[in-house]
């Protein structure tokens, strides 16, 4: 390819971009696997730059996977806390209905047994009398 560049003054990047062939978006990956190139490859020593350093988990779909996977147990992991939540407060409640206070309780002292309409109301709030 480098004499036939040389010697013909051809010019491949031309050529490709002339060609109504070539002008399929998917000729991509079809360009890749025809002439063996390296997507990860680099002009720079391996020492200086090495494009096979990184795996497989450092490319977007496998991090995608596994942060969609992470994302569905941090919302398993809440919703088990708000059921737990949820029968926590029930339970609460139900221990505060089930215990009386000193308030509920039925009392035998005076005023038992008289007529509620007749019984006299004395008002928690408002002025007194004065002399």
């Amino acid at each position: 390819m480098w004499k036939r560049k040389i010697e013909e003054k051809t010019d491949l990047n031309f050529m490709i971009q002339n060609k109504k062939a070539f002008r399929n978006p998917s000729i991509y990956e079809k360009l890749i696997l025809h002439l063996n190139i390296d997507e990860l490859g680099t002009n720079f020593p391996p020492e200086l730059y090495d494009g096979h350093l990184f795996g497989k988990e450092s490319y977007y779909d496998e991090l995608s996977k596994s942060q969609r996977a992470e994302m569905d147990k941090r919302e398993k992991a809440a919703e088990a806390k708000k059921k737990m939540g949820d029968a926590k407060i029930k339970d609460a409640l139900n221990t505060l209905q089930q215990r009386k206070s000193k308030w509920d309780q039925a009392s035998s002292g005076p005023g038992v047994g008289v007529n509620p309409a007749l019984a006299k109301v004395i008002p928690a709030f408002g002025s007194l009398k004065k002399k």
